[in-house]
């Protein structure tokens, strides 16, 4: 009862703020975003798409994979950034770019000096990892359940939910992490950080933009993924 609550309240508001913005002329949307998403250049791309028009607001809720979703299906987002495939038969997808995971050090660490690391290097290190249920962790521990692996035969010393937490705390040595390389470009391209490759772990996964079918506005979106595309090229 309190899901079909929720569902009705959103569509009421929705309704609501379809009518005011037909009177003011303005275009107003609810988008979501993960933590990881919101580190990358698509925010940047949000930022520029919307500069290009008067007339359009908004709002913009970070959260974890599944409760996007869960506010998709309520109607209390337009649209939503997630990582992985499409894998919810009630979402259209909009396949925004690719990503990989790797082994985000500081520049000191004597693994910098490296391209790649192996497996067995990975478990001499201290890890700070997002918490458990989030993509990026999920796909980390699918990937080393691909080997017959565990996370538990890693040393975690640290589980944190924010994405920026965790980039300040291996920047300043307390340790190395797990992170797409879209949440540590900025850190990255400055020298901030090194990422490495981890041997014979496939951690690759797509973004896309998931909205419901009844959604109606693609060319909204494909104007989003131009935009994102055109900075990515800059």
């Amino acid at each position: 009862m309190v899901s079909y609550a929720r569902r009705i309240l959103a569509m009421y508001n929705r309704m609501d703020l379809a009518l005011r913005c037909e009177r003011e002329q303005v275009r107003s949307l609810t988008v979501g975003i993960t933590h990881t998403a919101e580190s990358s250049t698509i925010i940047e791309a949000l930022a520029e798409y919307v500069r290009q028009f008067e007339a359009m607001n908004l709002k913009i809720f970070t959260s974890t994979k599944a409760e996007l979703y869960a506010m998709l299906k309520n109607y209390e987002l337009d649209f939503a950034f997630v990582e992985g495939a499409g894998e919810d038969p009630a979402l259209d997808y909009m396949m925004v770019d690719t990503d990989r995971l790797a082994l985000v050090v500081p520049p000191e660490h004597p693994l910098a000096r490296q391209s790649a690391v192996t497996v067995e290097e990975l478990k001499k290190e201290k890890l700070i990892l997002r918490l458990p249920n989030s993509n990026t962790r999920d796909l980390f521990s699918a990937a080393l359940e691909s080997r017959n692996l565990s996370i538990r035969d890693f040393n975690v010393i640290m589980e944190i939910d924010s994405v920026a937490t965790i980039r300040d705390l291996v920047r300043r040595g307390f340790g190395v992490t797990v992170l797409a390389l879209s949440a540590c470009r900025e850190e990255l391209e400055a020298g901030n950080l090194c990422a490495l490759d981890v041997e014979d772990l496939n951690m690759t996964r797509q973004i896309n933009i998931a909205a419901p079918r009844d959604f109606g506005h693609a060319d909204l979106l494909r104007g989003i993924v131009k935009q994102y595309e055109d900075m990515k090229e800059r």
